[in-house]
């Protein structure tokens, strides 16, 4: 059995009371709250994340496809995945919900 590490790379880094203004969070909540450098920061924290995993023994990496709502920062799975394969050495990594074309 493997073990993988996942993370939804979720933005929270605007007032709760914004997000309860709109009826969903990951089809009507605007992109007016997101701060480019916070979101620059959590991104590198999601990947060294991935980095750690790998080095305290997880077997893979999953990442999943929900483009860019706050629960979810990760763009798309195939350009993560390069970027994985890139900074990591041995685990396997995992495209949940991987588009074909």
């Amino acid at each position: 059995m493997d073990v993988y590490y996942f993370t939804e790379m979720p933005y929270a880094e605007f007032p709760e009371s914004e997000a309860e203004k709109y009826p969903s969070m990951r089809l009507t909540f605007p992109n007016t709250y997101f701060d480019p450098a916070k979101g620059h920061d959590l991104f590198k924290r999601y990947l060294d994340e991935y980095q750690y995993a790998e080095e305290v023994g997880f077997d893979g990496l999953m990442i999943n496809e929900h483009h860019n709502t706050p629960s979810c920062m990760d763009v798309e799975v195939n350009i993560s995945g390069g970027i994985l394969a890139r900074i990591t050495n041995r685990a396997k990594i995992l495209m949940l919900g991987n588009m074909l074309p």
